[in-house]
């Protein structure tokens, strides 16, 4: 019997060495002959001109055909480019700028910069990052009619996303740049000298924030730790200006916005416990907190009535949709007019405003806190200077919630004496009091020139602030209502009874009973908007509720315990515990992101405002004494955060100087706060 062939060995390391060291066959130069050459010229004229495009073609098969291929080498160079073709810069500038919109990874689009100075040019273009701005959900502070300069290279966006860079990019740019700047030539000039960023710049900054939230950690700016132990916090306002912390102990302590640093302390409650505030931004109808720029949620990421007790926390109204937190939506600073500004950017300040227990100003020159506590007056406070403007009395009880109007000197305050009162703010005059609850009013929320209050008796009522006329009086629940959120059209409950209710602000008609909690709802947030409601209990669930469906869109296992605040915007949800946690949660699919900051042992409030967190919280603190070296107590701790991306660094000092190191960006730690302030 005959054996099977052999298959043949495989190649030795040895013999494939050699054969990939072979190098490839020599190019012949093309070398022009001066005697030929008006030959050359007259066949090449004879071939363009009296030949059809086939026949020039089958003269080109026969001269291949007939020419050795070593001759034939040095003619692939010349013609492989002449095969390729560039359809980015063979399109118009219109419809290269289509085939870049549906390319919506911006990583994709950095790389594709490189490719050449036309696609560069092309992807430069303000279109391109503003469709991307739109794709992720980052809001547009420019003005429509500014012209948008490229204030920084597309190379410096690639460093942003982890590129490495390939070619050079700041080389001039080729005619197609020009296509593209036709598109911005109708544009008006602005009036200053320094226009708003291009769309590129800021869809860089919100991009960077966007990742910090994600990825973290952000930028701790300042801890403050306060002066007594066990402190308890009542309430939290926020204005972007300010920071303005209330406590159980009649004080009210004041922080600078920027970076949390301490200012002042405001003494005037008697007895213990203020338990209520609302901030009101200087100036008028644009106040600090609501018009400015965006900056970003408070993020998207991500905007109650002032009801701060920490057991059952207080509800979270928002009035605008597309961002409460201004989460991942950070951008540079910009002028924006009201007329021009992206009303997703003035729904999300507003919402802002809500959770973060401030109001618009009606002109007033500086920032004004209205504060209600134990010893039953209404005060109303000059920030800047901590001097009591105006001392309110009426109530008989301890004065549980008040809300202030926007762009109105009007504030309401809720009572445990069962009234409703409506004080002129600027004046300092009482204008109604409103009668109907037979308990302790726990919760009120504003809209427009309505209100909305809501007790201990089990009902809420709505009023008209300007007249004092009750509108509606809701009944339902089965016991205590401890939060209520109201944006004109519904009115939502929650109550001790486990469920919330909505209403319709109309008639007054039950609109939807929605369950899913197990214990008191204590947290609430509306936003009409998206028509989406946000639920937080004792029992440490966090539920999103659809108003369209009224059915639960995801329900969050949050906590071990209690929830005693949240936010969210269209991007996240943010909420934190008694557990001690602050957890960041995806607002379209529920995910749990990650936790925001280390564990503590209880999480009072937190509010975010322009991607800037602050957090107040119980922490153990190592306080050694003689008598304990070992001493570690509780305190109550002030934590300022931002997840905006750094500023960029300082220009170097001229040559002559001498400059050793630059200063610590590290977070600062203050002493203590909770003393008066003798400045």
């Amino acid at each position: 019997m005959l054996s099977p062939p052999t298959p043949a060995p495989s190649p030795s390391p040895s013999s494939s060495s050699a054969s990939a060291a072979c190098p490839p066959p020599p190019q012949v130069p093309l070398e022009e002959d001066p005697e030929e050459e008006p030959l050359v010229r007259d066949l090449h004229a004879q071939i363009i001109n009296r030949l059809t495009p086939p026949s020039q073609l089958r003269l080109l098969r026969l001269l291949l055909a007939s020419t050795p291929s070593l001759s034939l080498a040095p003619l692939l160079p010349l013609i492989q480019p002449r095969l390729q073709r560039d359809f980015l810069d063979s399109l118009p500038a219109e419809l290269a700028l289509h085939v870049l919109s549906f390319v919506d990874d911006p990583k994709t689009l950095t790389r594709a910069a490189r490719v050449s100075k036309a696609w560069y040019a092309l992807i430069d273009a303000d279109q391109t990052w503003k469709r991307l701005c739109l794709h992720n959900g980052y809001p547009l502070p420019l003005r429509e009619s500014a012209p948008s300069s490229s204030s920084f290279s597309l190379a410096e966006l690639g460093d942003a996303l982890d590129i490495p860079p390939r070619v050079d990019l700041t080389s001039r740019r080729t005619t197609t740049t020009q296509i593209v700047s036709s598109h911005r030539r109708h544009r008006p000039q602005p009036g200053n000298n320094n226009p708003p960023p291009s769309y590129k710049s800021h869809f860089k900054h919100a991009f960077q924030t966007s990742q910090s939230w994600l990825l973290g950690p952000g930028r701790l700016l300042s801890t403050q730790m306060s002066a007594a132990d066990n402190g308890v916090v009542t309430s939290l306002a926020f204005d972007g200006e300010w920071i303005v912390v209330a406590m159980e102990t009649s004080q009210v302590h004041v922080f600078e916005g920027e970076e949390g640093g301490y200012v002042r302390t405001l003494e005037g409650h008697q007895q213990s416990g203020v338990w209520c505030l609302s901030l009101v931004s200087k100036g008028g109808g644009g106040g600090a907190s609501f018009d400015d720029d965006d900056r970003g949620w408070g993020r998207g990421w991500g905007r109650g009535t002032n009801d701060p007790s920490a057991d059952s926390g207080s509800s979270r109204r928002g009035v605008g949709g597309g961002g409460g937190m201004g989460i991942g939506a950070g951008g540079p600073t910009t002028t924006t007019t009201t007329a021009g500004k992206d009303p997703t950017t003035a729904r999300r300040q507003q919402q802002q405003g809500s959770a973060c227990s401030t109001a618009r100003g009606w002109g007033q020159q500086g920032a004004v806190l209205v504060s209600g506590g134990c010893d039953r007056t209404v005060r109303v406070w000059d920030v800047s200077t901590g001097y009591c403007i105006h001392t309110l009395t009426g109530h008989i009880s301890t004065v549980r919630c008040l809300r202030v109007l926007d762009s109105r000197p009007v504030a309401i305050s809720g009572s445990r004496d069962g009234t409703v009162r409506v004080w002129d703010i600027d004046r300092g005059e009482a204008v109604h009091v409103l009668n109907g609850h037979a308990a302790s009013v726990r919760a009120i929320d504003v809209c427009g020139g309505r209100a909305v209050s809501a007790s201990y008796d089990m009902t809420c009522r709505l009023w008209d602030v300007d007249t004092g006329e009750c509108l509606h009086v809701f009944r339902g629940h089965t016991s205590k209502i401890y939060s209520v959120a109201f944006d004109g059209e519904r009115v939502v409950t929650g109550s001790l009874d486990s469920t919330v209710r909505v209403w319709s602000a109309h008639d007054g008609n039950l609109i939807a009973l929605l369950q899913g909690h197990s214990t008191l709802v204590g947290q609430l947030q509306l936003d009409p908007h998206t028509d989406t409601l946000l639920t937080g209990g004792s029992d440490g669930r966090v539920i999103v509720f659809s108003l369209e469906s009224y059915r639960p869109v995801h329900v969050l296992e949050a906590h071990s315990t209690s929830v005693t605040c949240l936010q969210f915007d269209k991007r996240f949800i943010v909420t934190g515990g008694n557990d001690g946690r602050i957890k960041l949660w995806d607002f379209r699919t529920g995910a749990y992101i990650r936790d925001l900051c280390d564990p503590s042992i209880g999480i009072w409030r937190v509010v975010i405002r322009d991607d800037k967190m602050v957090t107040l919280s119980r922490r153990e603190e190592f306080v050694p004494t003689l008598d304990d070296p070992h001493r570690r107590v509780e305190k109550t701790m002030l934590d300022v955060r931002t997840f905006l991306p750094p500023p960029p660094p300082p220009p170097p000092p001229p040559a002559a100087s001498v400059s050793t190191s630059w200063p610590s960006a590290a977070a600062s730690v203050q002493p203590a706060w909770g003393r008066r302030s003798h400045a």
